[in-house]
């Protein structure tokens, strides 16, 4: 049993920074002291190895005889309407030695006590939270459980999740999943569940892997980009994101979440540990070539070009050539039109001609409203007549709404039809 007089005192500066809050008014000073005072403790009272609920529940009449005391002790310290003195400080000392020997289940009926019977809001809130740091010790899951009713808006709940995650992946997932239907109806909960998993999830721990996917997909923030990293440089973690990845029935969610990881992965990986990682992956060959997709177009820059090539390997036939050479021109032309130009222009081979082809279509397509004299030129290079005719007309319609007389020259210039251009 850990010393209860090191977790009363904790508790206690927790109430002290409280009464100091209530009476300084540098509210956003002090909660930033408060929650850490809770983050190192919670750091320490969460079980490396989490037991299945609570130690063995004292005698009933023995609980009660606690309870009966812990509450009287609240009870004065209510009468103190939150006076500052040394008299309440006393009184809140007292009171956390009395649920010293509380259970879980105790503490947190202590802590809704609290909240209901003290007059001063910010002191029942964070005499309440104590408590609630004293019954993760105990039984995590009623702590969260009760956190999330009291006060959803708390670092509490999040802080708590996070080091019982961090220590016991596997009992704080198989808790959440039950708790999940009850608790994800509280505004704000589900998010900040997947945060705290997401966060603790960095390495090889069995079940954190579903929990960071959702992560990344409610909350774009530089903390959940470089989990996500952390997570593709680690072989364990990685192949559990993967599989869960594979898992995902919901296919837009399945395919958003390839982007995602192909494109951080692009920003700090080179190609050889982009080749390793769409090569180990348990995927299919089509969502490899997703991932890989995503990796190119993720960082446009003088590797592009090689890392193209190493793309179409992967291809399996000219179809999916086309369209990872539309994915990558697309976001290629809108970044360096003259590079994305460049490599289309390489694309000689005979077996390149349907790829060089829809390339072109879409490089027209996007430079169309900034250079569309340089898009129908693109466009008059298509070789499949059907596509080229398809859009040059696409090109020239667009152009000729603001300069219909360029357009007009260049169809003249080229022998085109002028059936080609829209009606004025």
């Amino acid at each position: 049993m850990r010393n209860h007089s090191t977790l009363i005192l904790t508790t206690v500066a927790v109430a002290a920074v409280v009464l100091a809050w209530a009476r300084s008014g540098e509210a956003d000073a002090l909660r930033k002291q408060r929650d850490q005072i809770v983050r190192d403790r919670t750091a320490a009272v969460i079980p490396a190895s989490t037991p299945s609920p609570s130690p063995s529940p004292a005698p009933a009449e023995h609980a009660s005889a606690a309870m009966t005391k812990a509450m009287a002790a609240l009870d004065v310290l209510a009468g103190m309407n939150g006076a500052a003195s040394p008299e309440s400080k006393s009184a809140q000392e007292r009171l956390m030695i009395e649920a010293s020997t509380l259970s879980a289940q105790e503490l947190a009926q202590l802590a809704k006590a609290a909240r209901a019977k003290l007059p001063n809001a910010i002191d029942a809130a964070h005499v309440s939270m104590g408590l609630l740091v004293m019954a993760a010790e105990k039984d995590p899951g009623i702590a969260l459980e009760t956190a999330a009713a009291l006060d959803p808006d708390s670092d509490f709940f999040g802080m708590v999740l996070h080091e019982w995650a961090a220590r016991d992946m596997a009992a704080a997932n198989a808790w959440y999943q039950r708790a999940a239907v009850t608790l994800e109806s509280i505004p704000g909960i589900k998010e900040m569940a997947a945060n705290a998993f997401a966060s603790a999830a960095e390495g090889d721990r069995p079940g954190g892997a579903p929990h960071l996917l959702e992560a990344v997909l409610t909350e774009d923030g530089a903390r959940m980009r470089d989990s996500l990293i952390k997570t593709l440089r680690s072989p364990a973690a990685r192949q559990q994101f993967f599989e869960a990845i594979a898992k995902c029935e919901d296919r837009g969610k399945h395919a958003r979440l390839l982007d995602l990881a192909g494109r951080q992965a692009a920003l700090t990986m080179d190609l050889d540990a982009l080749r390793d990682l769409c090569a180990t992956a348990p995927l299919t060959d089509s969502d490899k070539l997703r991932l890989c997709t995503a990796t190119v177009t993720g960082s446009i820059d003088e590797r592009t070009p090689e890392r193209a090539a190493w793309m179409l390997t992967l291809c399996p036939d000219t179809a999916s050539k086309s369209a990872a050479a539309v994915a990558l021109t697309a976001e290629w032309a809108r970044q360096d039109f003259n590079a994305a130009g460049n490599w289309i222009k390489s694309l000689t081979k005979k077996d390149d001609l349907p790829v060089r082809d829809a390339a072109s279509a879409k490089f027209a397509e996007v430079v169309t409203p900034v250079e569309p004299a340089a898009a129908a030129a693109w466009a008059h290079t298509i070789s499949d007549a059907t596509l080229r005719e398809e859009t040059l007309r696409r090109v020239l319609t667009a152009w000729s709404q603001k300069d219909r007389s360029s357009a007009t020259a260049f169809l003249s210039s080229k022998n085109l039809p002028l059936t080609l251009l829209s009606a004025e």
